[in-house]
This record gives C-alpha cells, sequence and structure tokens, in this order.
C-alpha cells in the first residue's frame, strides 16, 4: 500500500518550503534601448499622466512608480516574445529582451565599471525568468535588490533653461543646518559645523566639501542622477535614489532633524561667458554687475564704444556679511579707467560668473 509524505510543522507552517527552480531561457536578443520613448512618443500622458499641468519655466519633484514601470516591461518583453515566435525565432518566450526603462547613457561612472558591469548594474528590472513566484509588481527593481524597494525622487525642469544652457551640471547636494552659536573656538568652521542649537530663522546651506572631496565627492554629501528623460519640446526628467523623506529632511524642531538635500544646477565653470547684465543695480559692488546702460547708455551698436563709456568706474564695498564680500575683495584690484583699459582688465570685467541655483526638496514637497 502506498503513503503520503506529510512535511512536518511548526505551529501550522511548514519548517521548510520546497525551492524555486529556474531555469535558463533560450538565448535572445537584449535590447538595452530606453524604452519610456516609444511610450512617449505616441502620448506623453501615458508616459506621465496630466503631464501638461507642469507649470512653464517651473522645477518639481515627482515620485517614480515602480509598479507601472514592471507592468509595462513584462507586457512590453510579452508581446516581443510572441512577435518573435511568429516570425520563426527559436525561442521559449522567456527572454528579457527589454530590461531598461529609463535612459541611463549619460550616468557617471565613479566607481570605474567596466561596460557590461555598468549596464547590468544599471538596468530597471532583473530577468524575467527569476522573478519569484510569488512576488508583487513593484518589487523588483534591479538597482534595490537586496535592500527596501522605494519609489525614486524625479527632478522635473520645465522650460528654456536647459535649452540655453544643455550642458547645465545638475546634482543633489546634501544640506546643513546653520547653527546658533555664532562664536565657536574655532572660527575657521562654517556655519553648518558650529555647536549649538538649529537657527530655524536662516535657510539651510550646502554641505561643505573638504579639499579631499572636490574632485570624487562622496554619496554622503553628493548624488549624480541615476538616469534622465526627455519629453519633447521642454520637459527634463532626472531620477536620484533619494526617497521622499530623505530628501526633504526634518524641520529643525528637534535637534537631531535630518537637513535633507538641495537640487542643485550648475553653469559649467569650464565654459566661460563673457557679457553684462541687460537691468543696472543700484550700486556696483562686484563687477559681474555691470550691465549695458552704464557702459553703453546710447542706443546699443554692433560694439561697445569705449570713448561713450563713463571716464572711470570702480566697485564699492557691499559690507563683510554680504555674500558678495568674497569676490568684491578680488574685484576691487581691478578698475574701470577708459583711458588705461586694456583687453585683460576688459576681458575680467565681463567675465560672467558662473551661476549656481539650489532649491532645498521641502520647497517642491507638499509641507505635510
Amino acid at each position: 500500500m502506498g503513503s503520503l509524505f506529510i512535511p512536518p510543522r511548526v505551529k501550522g507552517d511548514l519548517v521548510r518550503q520546497p525551492a524555486e527552480t529556474f531555469v535558463e531561457p533560450m538565448a535572445y536578443p537584449v535590447i538595452d534601448l530606453p524604452m519610456y520613448e516609444p511610450l512617449k512618443n505616441l502620448s506623453g500622458e501615458l508616459f506621465l499622466p496630466n503631464i501638461n499641468l507642469i507649470e512653464p519655466n517651473s522645477i518639481t519633484l515627482l515620485q517614480t512608480n515602480q509598479r507601472f514601470i514592471e507592468a509595462y516591461m513584462v507586457g512590453l518583453n510579452h508581446e516581443f516574445a510572441r512577435e518573435l515566435l511568429w516570425r520563426e525565432y527559436p525561442t521559449d518566450q522567456r527572454g528579457s529582451t527589454f530590461r531598461q526603462f529609463w535612459d541611463v547613457r549619460s550616468f557617471f561612472n565613479a566607481s570605474n565599471l567596466d561596460d557590461e558591469t555598468l549596464k547590468e548594474s544599471l538596468r530597471d528590472i532583473p530577468p524575467l525568468h527569476v522573478w519569484p513566484k510569488a512576488s508583487k509588481l513593484g518589487e523588483h527593481d534591479h538597482r534595490e535588490q537586496g535592500q527596501e524597494n522605494e519609489d525614486e525622487l524625479v527632478l522635473v525642469i520645465r522650460g528654456e533653461l536647459l535649452k540655453r544652457y544643455p550642458t547645465a551640471v545638475i546634482y543633489a547636494h546634501r544640506a546643513c543646518w546653520q547653527r546658533k552659536d555664532t562664536a565657536p573656538a574655532d572660527a575657521s568652521k562654517e556655519p553648518c559645523d558650529r555647536s549649538g542649537g538649529i537657527d530655524n530663522t536662516v535657510e539651510r546651506r550646502l554641505a561643505t566639501l573638504t579639499p579631499a572631496e572636490e574632485d570624487n565627492p562622496p554619496k554622503t554629501k553628493v548624488l549624480t542622477p541615476l538616469y534622465e528623460a526627455k519629453v519633447d519640446p521642454d520637459i527634463y526628467f532626472f531620477g536620484f535614489d533619494l526617497t521622499v523623506e530623505d530628501a526633504k529632511g526634518g524641520t529643525g524642531e528637534d535637534p537631531n532633524d535630518d537637513p535633507g538635500w538641495f537640487f542643485v544646477i550648475k553653469e559649467r565653470p569650464g565654459e566661460p561667458r563673457f557679457g553684462l547684465d541687460n537691468e543696472q543695480a543700484p550700486t556696483l559692488q562686484v563687477w559681474n554687475d555691470l550691465s549695458w546702460p552704464v557702459v553703453q547708455p546710447s542706443p546699443p551698436g554692433a560694439y561697445i564704444e569705449i570713448a561713450a563709456a563713463p571716464a572711470a568706474m570702480a566697485v564699492s564695498s557691499p559690507g563683510t556679511s554680504d555674500e558678495k564680500y568674497p569676490q568684491y575683495l578680488n574685484d576691487k584690484d581691478i578698475s574701470w579707467d577708459r583711458n588705461t583699459i586694456g583687453s585683460a582688465e576688459l576681458g575680467y570685467i565681463f567675465f560672467q560668473a558662473p551661476v549656481l541655483v539650489a532649491v532645498h526638496a521641502s520647497e517642491m514637497l507638499p509641507k505635510s
């Protein structure tokens, strides 16, 4: 007579669950093109519902929807496998031809990984044949393997900014609280490093990089985008390995509150521009504020007529507490004298300092 083996149980649960077996699929083509592109080419609304509600010339934050990404990629691979079968390609229809949703071609390879290792680490989903049967959509973020699956933050920029400055550097920078103690024992310390309670009357600042960190900033202070996307004509997306809670930080009411992160848009220092401001500043404190109405008071022509410009100009001190003061210390040694001014002085005066804009995540996320 036959018998039936029943595995032992502890409190009603099986002591040892039968393990899943994963069989390698047949060879299949691998296509690493970012598959958000055909989706947004069909319609921007398919990529992001209500995308037209993003205001022109604005920046904001969105959160990824991993369940949607996985559902789209599963459907894409399924239909492609059916097409391969229809065209008599030898397949068991279990291949994962498409695993890249976002565009990762501009990812900064700080770890110097080889091409194949880097490609694999940046793919959005693992191969479909290794997904556990009991898993759910949203639990297969390939970059989060071995960690808690969390939706990532995406910085959205809409407008003419990146059309005018296509090489602008975009990254996330750790914030720090400014402290109430303004006279520490070590006066060389930055306000972020000073002892004392958090001063909520002033804005958070960018965390300072030490000289050793300048060339290769640690990920605890600077994060470059994991991926990008663009919806024509002027909406840009940059994904970061940050959650809403990480980026937003605390309110500063508790001395242990996390300061959160800034999102930075920076003009490249290595691509100098020369010119003048369009609007005249009330006082000339640094040469970067010099404007066209001052140098060329008559209707603008094809060139600057030095003889028509003021005979002499110099910058005035903004005061030691002003953010322009460090620049003033350099600029005060250069003066404008139309009778003796040379090309070196003109080049220095007309040089436009690179612009950096930093917006804290808390300014772009709901207050509650």
